[in-house]
């Protein structure tokens, strides 16, 4: 794609239709759209994906006290201020954490002039009480951006309701 969606261009998304559950819990659409907004993730080095096993004694590896590679070469433009529209489809897969679902993507009028190319996307929604869980993948993938897309899938980001 010639000018495709670059992964910080995205500040907010907006459910405007679909259906979220399983065959026997299903929440059908919002009557009114849905906005979920990018947070600031805390950092790697804040220690939010440290864990108690890795703290253990027993569980410390000499791989653990060497120093981490630097980033290859990667730069994002400045952040961008895009909103999406997204109308949910069919729920793809589920998992402990999460549902995974297919959508259509668009970008609200007046924005078409970016010229941004919108690649298929799918949609992770967390399941109650697994919010951080997410929270933590969204850390991983800001952290391995210069691996999306070619060795990871892309990230558009990790977007809350507030």
């Amino acid at each position: 794609m010639d000018n495709m969606l670059p992964l910080n261009a995205v500040s907010a998304v907006i459910i405007i239709s679909g259906e979220i559950g399983t065959p026997e819990n299903v929440w059908k659409g919002p009557d009114i759209p849905v906005v979920l907004r990018r947070p600031t993730l805390p950092s790697l080095e804040s220690g939010i994906l440290d864990d108690d096993y890795a703290k253990r004694p027993e569980n410390f590896h000499r791989i653990d006290v060497l120093e981490p590679h630097p980033n290859p070469p990667f730069e994002l433009p400045p952040a961008g201020n895009l909103s999406l529209h997204i109308r949910l489809g069919k729920m793809i897969s589920e998992g402990r954490t999460g549902m995974l679902f297919d959508c259509e993507c668009s970008i609200p009028c007046g924005n078409e002039t970016l010229g941004y190319q919108i690649p298929p996307i799918v949609v992770k929604l967390a399941t109650q009480y697994h919010s951080e869980d997410m929270t933590k993948e969204a850390i991983m993938y800001e952290g391995l951006q210069c691996l999306q897309g070619s060795v990871i899938p892309r990230c558009y980001g990790f977007f809350q309701f507030r």
